[in-house]
């Protein structure tokens, strides 16, 4: 049996929260997905693991590569930034089985470079932050904090504006050290008012083959 895995970390434009009134998922030029996907623009069934529902979704292609039909599935699971959206295809003695699986992180404080900050994906989440935290690093444990730099356009021709922030440890900046659209997740540590802070994989993809016992 060979068995494709394509996961996407999400991001609020994928999931219809900042104001793109579309939800999908968006597939970079470079990355192959013809063998999850072989052919552009049908529909295929997905069985979701969790519950059995099937979800039915295309791979489009154009200005952009998208995998679209995702709308109601965001909806009815709450799916938020930085959660984690599977597809997977088993095939075995040539027939197809297609599958969905969900990953969500719901303490995790979701940021993605923005120009020279950060915008916040997951304000309702600050929390973990409240009442300050502190960080390791490799010169011991230093305070962090998100400081306010203004708001600005995602794009120079945006009419509307996103409040930036920049993640400062121990006083220093460090959004510089970010490429765009970089996101970056913010957790509480295993110690009372600690956090820890990762760089977020946008996308992983995995093809393996297993065998079949006989009988």
């Amino acid at each position: 049996m060979k068995i494709i895995h394509v996961i996407k970390k999400l991001n609020n434009t994928e999931l219809n929260k900042a104001g793109t009134n579309d939800s999908y998922v968006m597939v970079p030029k470079k990355l192959d997905v013809s063998d999850l996907f072989p052919e552009v623009n049908r529909t295929i069934e997905f069985i979701f693991k969790k519950n059995g529902d099937i979800i039915r979704v295309r791979h489009t292609t154009g200005t952009e590569k998208r995998i679209v039909g995702l709308g109601e599935f965001y909806r009815s699971n709450q799916v938020c930034a930085g959660d984690e959206i599977l597809f997977e295809r088993q095939i075995l003695h040539g027939e197809s089985r297609y599958y969905m699986d969900l990953k969500q992180k719901t303490r995790t404080l979701v940021l993605q470079k923005l120009r020279e900050g950060f915008a916040i994906l997951t304000p309702e989440r600050l929390d973990v932050l409240a009442g300050g935290s502190t960080v390791n690093t490799d010169f011991g444990p230093q305070p962090l904090e998100l400081k306010f730099l203004g708001a600005v356009g995602k794009r120079k021709d945006s009419p509307g504006t996103t409040d930036i922030y920049d993640l400062q440890v121990g006083g220093l900046g460090t959004a510089w050290k970010y490429a765009s659209k970089q996101m970056v997740e913010i957790e509480p540590g295993r110690e009372p008012g600690t956090v820890t802070v990762t760089e977020a994989g946008t996308w992983r993809k995995y093809s393996f083959s297993m065998e079949e016992e006989d009988g």
